[in-house]
């Protein structure tokens, strides 16, 4: 569990979510099967980010035929030149 200090409301909010990581090194963004074994290692209802390794739609694309929906991208956009299209280039439809 992680605790962000901005106000007693929002601190509580995090509190009483349940936050599960993968990170997708190459490995598993590799291999959807890797992804899909560590799924498993969580209940339903626990809310899955993939994070780290995020650069581009395909491992966007991976991620959520694996039924990941939700990202952490930090890296991709930090080095970016032009960081709001890097973000459209990650997350096209």
């Amino acid at each position: 569990m992680f605790s962000i200090k901005i106000d007693n409301d929002i601190v509580q909010e995090i509190k009483e979510v349940e936050i599960i990581n993968i990170i997708p090194h190459e490995k598993v963004l590799i291999d959807k099967k890797e992804v899909l074994k560590e799924k498993l290692k969580y209940k339903d209802d626990q809310l899955i980010i993939a994070e780290s390794g995020i650069h581009n739609f395909e491992n966007v694309k991976k991620m959520n035929e694996c039924g990941i929906n939700t990202f952490l991208v930090g890296e991709s956009f930090m080095t970016s030149k032009d960081p709001i299209n890097k973000f459209k280039e990650i997350f096209k439809n």
